[in-house]
């Protein structure tokens, strides 16, 4: 065989090994996007909200989330007085806090202290001293949205305003 002989075979079988392992790594269409563009649109903005120590009173009073965005919103109670269970109640622009917080009272126990009202978009769960709980949602249009406490009583001290942006 030729020196060109064999240059143009270890040419071929190079190529051919090296399409071989390409097709192995599993490529698709679905792979074609940028891998940018793909971690932006899975992207989660998670969000933490702890009481402040045995008080009814959030440690943070506001935040802000991309409007469209999937958010991850954590109640991480971190009292320890057993009387100090919080959630995160995420309400409609403009919602009356108070009302919401009388009809979350007679909402009772069996579910969660969350009234069925228009006015509630989303919420964690209740979390007890020590418990974290969550919630995931997609952010709202842009617009300040209150959020509360919604076990009995705290509504009243325990309050904050979520911001969505574009």
């Amino acid at each position: 065989m030729s020196f060109h002989a064999v240059k143009v075979l270890l040419l071929v079988l190079g190529m051919g090994w090296g399409l071989f392992l390409g097709a192995q790594e599993g490529s698709s269409a679905e792979d074609t996007d940028p891998p940018g563009d793909k971690a932006a649109s899975e992207a989660v903005q998670e969000i933490i909200i702890r009481p402040e120590g045995n008080m009814m009173k959030y440690a943070v009073t506001e935040f802000t989330v991309k409007a469209g965005q999937k958010v991850r919103l954590i109640m991480d109670n971190i009292a320890t007085n057993a009387a100090m269970i919080h959630n995160v109640v995420i309400l409609q622009i403009g919602a009356d806090i108070h009302q919401v917080g009388l009809a979350a009272i007679k909402a009772g126990a069996e579910r969660g202290y969350i009234p069925d009202m228009e006015e509630v978009l989303y919420h964690t769960p209740l979390a007890k001293p020590g418990e974290k709980t969550q919630v995931e949602f997609i952010a709202p249009p842009p617009g300040d949205y209150p959020y509360i406490c919604s076990y009995p009583g705290h509504f009243t001290l325990m309050f904050g305003t979520m911001h969505s942006v574009e």
